[in-house]
């Protein structure tokens, strides 16, 4: 049998086991009480990230048949011409990617410049798009939609344009050999609304006058530069 002494050292001993037991047992409770969540501790990963992101204009990437599609539209849209069998018709607009109901109702801006011009006969705007290679060549600007592949885009083309075989008054001149070798008398944006879905353009968003680069056309023809047109879809 055990001793008095040798009992109560066991006693104590197995006490002070306990206890130290229990304070392991606590300390570990506080220290997991203390600790952050994993959903907070990935908050602040998430907020860095949204606020890095680009917008979603940048975001969107358009394939190169889209940015072909839509330079050959947005430079059939600044084209013009006087002569009837030259110019172009709803069905060139639809060739060009228009729809049906803005082929048959668009209006070309130098419409408002030529129409009813007796002294014009023959005279017509050729238009060229930018090189791809610069950046203002094509923009999205926005869009809306739920997925890729059925958005409906806003997107400026910048186009290049020169008038040729343009009647000018007495007196005046442009620099017609400049022209011939390429060099444009202006460049303005054309914008156009195009639906991925049906490939269509939906609405072409024309520029003013006053942004079409159009005073030295105006000058050399004797006429004074308009400050405002309307723009977009002719009604």
């Amino acid at each position: 049998m055990l001793d008095k002494r040798k009992f109560n050292t066991l006693v104590i001993l197995g006490a002070a086991i306990l206890v130290a037991l229990l304070v392991v047992i606590f300390t570990s409770l506080s220290s997991r009480n203390d600790s952050p969540s994993v959903s907070e501790t990935s908050a602040p990963a998430a907020t860095v990230s949204a606020s890095a992101s680009p917008t979603e204009a940048e975001v969107l990437a358009l394939t190169q048949e889209e940015k072909n599609f839509l330079q050959s539209a947005g430079t059939t849209a600044a084209r013009y011409d006087t002569n009837e069998k030259l110019a172009l018709k709803p069905a060139d607009y639809v060739k060009a990617g228009f729809t049906e109901t803005l082929s048959k109702s668009y209006q070309p801006i130098w419409y408002g410049l030529f129409a009813g011009r007796t002294d014009q006969q023959g005279a017509r705007i050729n238009a060229q798009p930018l090189s791809m290679y610069l950046p203002e060549s094509l923009k999205v600007l926005d869009y809306s939609g739920s997925k890729a592949g059925s958005y409906v885009i806003r997107v400026a083309v910048k186009v290049q344009w020169s008038p040729i075989s343009v009647h000018l008054a007495p007196g005046k001149s442009l620099d017609w050999r400049s022209l011939s070798m390429g060099t444009d008398v202006g460049s303005a944006t054309w914008i156009l609304t195009y639906d991925q879905l049906s490939q269509r353009v939906l609405k072409v968003e024309q520029p003013a006058w006053q942004d079409l680069g159009a005073e030295p056309l105006f000058e050399a023809m004797g006429l004074p530069v308009p400050s405002k047109v309307t723009t977009g879809e002719s009604k």
